[in-house]
């Protein structure tokens, strides 16, 4: 295929994720507003994982074609675009107030979740450099148990 013919199928698939994201997150938002839900809630949990649909999409891919760096790199490289570009953006645009459940809880736990991912994906130096660096099926599941805890 000619580089070009990969570059319109780029621009089409990132057109439809976008589609599909917005479709997915208005869709739950009303149904969440309809019942009472508070706009924290919906944008922590509804938004949060509909935005999130396509990379664990691209990370599931990539760790089933083993290519685990695409995987890591994609959680990675969002996290820090989601807060240093879209959350700069944002502010640039409008000031964002920040509640205070948001600095009491949120905040530390995004924090505390960062340093534990860093403590999992650091085998190396923590063992002495008798094995790699590996987030393997055990660290999948604290981490779920994390997600579920949190929610």
């Amino acid at each position: 295929m000619s580089i070009l013919l990969y570059f319109l199928l780029l621009i089409l698939g990132l057109v439809m994720i976008t589609a599909g994201a917005n479709f997915l997150t208005n869709g739950s938002v009303t149904i969440a507003e309809r019942l009472g839900v508070s706009q924290l809630v919906i944008g922590l949990t509804i938004v949060g994982f509909g935005t999130s649909a396509p990379e664990l999409v691209v990370s599931i891919t990539s760790a089933l074609a083993n290519k685990p760096d695409i995987a890591i790199a994609n959680v990675v490289g969002s996290n820090i675009a989601n807060i240093l570009l879209i959350l700069g953006v944002s502010a640039m645009i409008y000031p964002l107030r920040v509640t205070h459940d948001a600095m009491k809880r949120d905040i530390p736990i995004a924090m505390l979740v960062t340093a534990i991912c860093l403590v999992m994906a650091s085998d190396h130096l923590l063992t002495g450099g008798f094995s790699g660096n590996i987030i393997d099926r055990g660290d999948g599941i604290v981490l779920l148990c994390f997600l579920i805890f949190y929610l």
